[in-house]
């Protein structure tokens, strides 16, 4: 999800059922004035978590991010990494969080003094879209599955085999359980020559990544696309990233003829 503040819009707000967690990535600076350093450096975000009820707010926390502190000798753009998580923090325990009704999630940025044409886009992670994403990681590891088992030639066999469990780092971040996943055996004439395993989702340049297991060594499935984008499935030798190839029908047969 992208936060986008202009000199007109200057605070977000969210009212949430649950108690929200928010990671806030990246922000991005659009503007055409060289100076940006200087601009900048004052900019902060505001970010406010607040627990209501019909008569108001319960109870509320708050903490201040300064932009300025993520410029660096090496911020050639005006694009910053922030990686901060925020959640609420109970400091007050005469109310318990089932007495909220919602929680408003207020980020207004401060000290920004935006010109007409400049806008500051905030890169932002919640719990929705972790969600979201370990639903389309589901669904394409299924949707793999099928696609391998219509590629299978005479006296081959796909079976989904024992559940795997994903609890990933991101996932324990937004107090997320652990989902199990399908795993799929690879079977030849009743005798078992290949396992499928989904490795994790959170991969360094990828959308995902599948484990191919034999007993004379393994491959794996790597997700090139985008997030939400259609798959574009390659093959790579296991743990090996610098050469790949395009995982198509043919390339499964090559691969399964070494079996």
């Amino acid at each position: 999800m992208t936060i986008t503040f202009d000199h007109q819009n200057l605070i977000h707000t969210v009212i949430s059922s649950e108690k929200p967690i928010i990671f806030i990535s990246r922000a991005a600076f659009i503007t055409e004035d060289k100076n940006w350093i200087k601009r900048l450096i004052n900019s902060s975000l505001s970010i406010k978590i607040a627990c209501v009820k019909e008569k108001g707010e319960m109870k509320s926390t708050s903490d201040v991010l300064v932009l300025g502190s993520f410029i660096t000798p090496y911020s050639k753009l005006p694009e910053l990494e922030i990686n901060r998580l925020f959640s609420f923090t109970d400091t007050f325990k005469m109310t318990g969080d089932r007495e909220c009704e919602n929680w408003i999630t207020t980020i207004e940025l401060r000290d920004s003094n935006l010109k007409m044409n400049e806008k500051i886009d905030i890169s932002v992670i919640d719990k929705e879209h972790i969600n979201r994403r370990l639903n389309d990681w589901i669904e394409r590891v299924k949707n793999l599955y099928s696609e391998i088992k219509m590629w299978l030639p005479l006296n081959y066999l796909l079976e989904i085999g024992t559940q795997t469990t994903l609890f990933e780092e991101m996932m324990q971040r937004f107090n997320i359980d652990p989902i199990q996943m399908d795993t799929a055996t690879i079977y030849f004439k009743k005798k078992h020559i290949m396992s499928l395993k989904p490795k994790g989702l959170w991969i360094i340049g990828a959308n995902g990544r599948i484990d191919i297991l034999t007993k004379k060594g393994g491959h794996m499935l790597v997700d090139k696309a985008d997030q939400f984008e259609p798959p574009r499935w390659h093959i790579y030798k296991q743990n090996d990233y610098s050469i790949g190839k395009p995982f198509t029908n043919q390339e499964f047969l090559n691969i399964i003829e070494l079996y």
